[in-house]
């Protein structure tokens, strides 16, 4: 399965939809690179890097929360 995530990639230069990327570095499972690499290549889209909170980002939940609210706000005005 390893190979298979290496080599897999994701055609994002295609979306245009805007795209909110929310992502910890300290995350054990999935490298916050992964999130750089995808805002690189969606044109419309915003990051958040938090510097903690893990894979499950339970402690930046209320945050994550208002970040998803004001940015389905604006992108459906």
């Amino acid at each position: 399965m390893k190979k298979m995530i290496e080599f897999y990639t994701v055609p994002a230069g295609n979306l245009r939809a805007p795209t909110l990327i929310i992502h910890a570095k300290d995350d054990a499972l999935v490298s916050y690179k992964h999130a750089e690499n995808a805002h690189s290549k969606i044109n419309q889209s915003q990051l958040v890097l938090y510097d903690t909170s893990g894979h499950g980002m339970l402690s930046q939940m209320n945050g994550t929360r208002v970040l998803v609210r004001e940015f389905v706000t604006e992108s459906a005005s």
